[in-house]
């Protein structure tokens, strides 16, 4: 049978007595596809990784590390386009020869394995491991070039054959049509080849050509510039009503003494939370797909961040009556240098799933080294758990997008399939990879590892500003206010909570009345909205700064629900002192005062 009903039948049945010519089984539909949507984008995409990982071998051993992660970020988009378009491939192949077994002698798709072996030496040479020159590893990518296009020309060939002997099944007054139709397949493959040939001969010309990968990463950031200012003002819509929310109702709660309605308000005040948490994890993935999401690189202590990052668990094990263990490698080294706020990400979010997933018994938590390479260490994290385990065939799908391994796991436990995904992506930046060992019944064993710089051994220092900080209290005397906020709701919660603390309030609706009010009174402190109609806060601050006489500076705070750093950096420049990010609560608002005010 058909794969698709005979188009010819359904012209039939309106009036017209043309036949359709080419009528598609299932091998032929398959094997168009990888003729032509499936080897020709893989091939493209080979190209691309081929130059970025020839690029990184030659210029990595002089590159920054936020330099490094960016190339990684870039790397990993066509490598991921590869993984993508191979499982597609070892799909339609499947369907081909299920059908029509005696086609797997015309049909050898032996650089699948060639395929394998160059993808993993050009991720070690991306990250730096691998020591093998660029020109070895363009050699080695023109070979699966070669292996691949073998194949598009062995596919093109068997499809012909195919067509053409259904063809001589077909009415006569077909044959024009039919033959037409076998042209445009051979024109398509002549045109691919074409444009295959002068690729290479192109590439060829210019190697390893900085001009050419730095105007393909311009070209890369303009294509995202929409989709970050998308992200950006989503963040802003989204995260301006929930700072409301959360706000309005811890002020509920301090002021409710009834026992029922602190209850409703707590369940309002932790469904918040929850959404919040989702809202970050697509802002996060979002950032990642951009390119816009950049490491830190800061000292800290391993051992310490394991422990203050599990503290946080406390409670919920102990309400599941599940155990905690963990076992730190003392060869590690006391500090070191990376993003501990990225690591503690990825390590509580894999906590966090195996609490959720473990009904009886409990967690292990190792940290190990896996060796120096240099002035590099490779940590490696374990989270083992009791829990029912992941079945063989899910174990790779967890990790991608909006997956996860039962659908039934999100009506039971909740969650948007994302977590795993964004601990991945987070873990390829670092320099790691991330990884799973489970059966059912038996509990699973989550590992990741990331490469960290060996930190020499200092005293910690306590920086001034953080002793100008501590402790953290409210001043003492009143302070007047200036509040550019144009959301209602805002203005009621910053109002509010800045009265009760005996501060005088005057509000701006927008940044041009801020302006005009600015020079009528001495002010503590700026709370400025982004946002804004009239007027925005950028604008607004740059005007005010231009108005300050020498030697007097209100600090001004931008009030911001912009997640991009590329926005934290702009009030920066604007001349804004520090930033309080929506939505806050009233112990954030009063860390702001505290550390600006306290001392005025």
């Amino acid at each position: 049978m058909p794969l698709i009903p005979r188009t010819g039948d359904v012209i039939e049945e309106v009036g017209d007595a043309s036949r359709l010519i080419l009528d598609p089984e299932i091998d032929t539909l398959y094997l168009g596809l990888l003729a032509t949507q499936v080897l020709p984008p893989l091939i493209d995409n080979l190209g691309q990784l081929r130059a970025w990982s020839a690029f990184m071998a030659a210029e990595g051993h002089h590159m920054s590390s936020p330099e490094m992660a960016d190339m990684r970020q870039r790397y990993s988009v066509w490598d991921a386009e590869v993984r993508s378009l191979t499982k597609t491939y070892h799909s339609h192949l499947g369907k081909v020869l299920a059908h029509t077994p005696s086609l797997k002698a015309h049909i050898d798709p032996m650089f699948l394995g060639v395929l394998e072996v160059y993808r993993d030496r050009a991720y070690q040479a991306s990250i730096g491991i691998e020591t093998e020159g660029p020109r070895d590893l363009w050699q080695a990518g023109e070979q699966v070039f070669g292996l691949v296009v073998a194949q598009h020309n062995a596919i093109v060939p068997v499809l012909q054959g195919l067509l053409e002997a259904r063809l001589q099944a077909l009415y006569v007054r077909h044959l024009a049509l039919a033959l037409m139709a076998l042209l445009a397949l051979s024109l398509a493959g002549y045109l691919f080849y074409s444009f295959y040939e002068g690729t290479v001969r192109d590439m060829h010309q210019q190697e390893l050509d900085d001009a050419m990968l730095r105007t393909a990463k311009a070209d890369a950031e303009r294509a995202n510039a929409a989709k970050s200012e998308f992200l950006a003002n989503m963040s802003h819509e989204i995260r301006t009503p929930m700072n409301g929310i959360m706000g309005m109702t811890e002020l509920a709660l301090d002021m409710s003494g009834d026992d029922t309605q602190r209850r409703y308000l707590s369940t309002v005040q932790s469904s918040a939370k929850s959404l919040l948490s989702i809202l970050n994890g697509i802002l996060d993935f979002s950032k990642i797909e951009a390119g816009q999401l950049h490491l830190e690189t800061v000292r800290f202590s391993v051992r310490e961040l394991v422990e203050d990052a599990l503290a946080t668990l406390e409670a919920r094990l102990s309400h599941k009556g599940l155990y905690l263990r963990v076992n730190v490698d003392a060869a590690l080294p006391t500090h070191v240098l990376g993003d501990p706020g990225r690591i503690r990400q990825v390590l509580l979010n894999l906590c966090d799933n195996a609490i959720k997933f473990t009904a009886t018994g409990g967690l292990t938590v190792n940290v190990r080294s896996l060796g120096e390479q240099g002035a590099w260490t490779v940590m490696e994290f374990q989270v083992q758990d009791t829990g029912a385990g992941i079945p063989a065939d899910k174990q790779e799908v967890i990790f991608e997008a909006f997956s996860q391994a039962d659908a039934s796991t999100t009506r039971q436990y909740g969650g948007t399939g994302l977590g795993l995904t964004i601990c991945a992506s987070l873990v390829e930046l670092m320099g790691g990879r991330i990884g799973v060992e489970s059966q059912p019944g038996q509990g699973s064993t989550f590992h990741f590892s990331v490469r960290v710089e060996t930190a020499p051994e200092a005293q910690a220092t306590v920086p001034p500003e953080d002793i100008q900080r501590s402790p953290a209290t409210t001043p003492t005397r009143p302070l007047n206010v200036l509040l550019v906020q144009d959301h209602p709701v805002n203005q009621l919660l910053a109002t509010t909570l800045l009265s009760k603390w005996g501060h005088t309030v005057t509000l701006a609706e927008n940044g041009q009345l801020a302006v005009d009010v600015f020079h009528t009174a001495p002010w503590d402190i700026v709370l400025m909205d982004m946002q804004m109609p009239v007027m925005g806060g950028l604008e607004a601050t740059t005007r005010i700064r231009a108005m300050e006489t020498s030697g007097h500076r209100v600090p001004i705070i931008a009030v911001t629900a912009s997640a991009m750093e590329s926005d934290r950096q702009a009030t920066s420049q604007a001349g804004m002192d520090d930033h309080l990010a929506k939505p806050f609560n009233a112990a954030a608002l009063q860390a702001i005062l505290d550390r600006y005010c306290r001392h005025a």
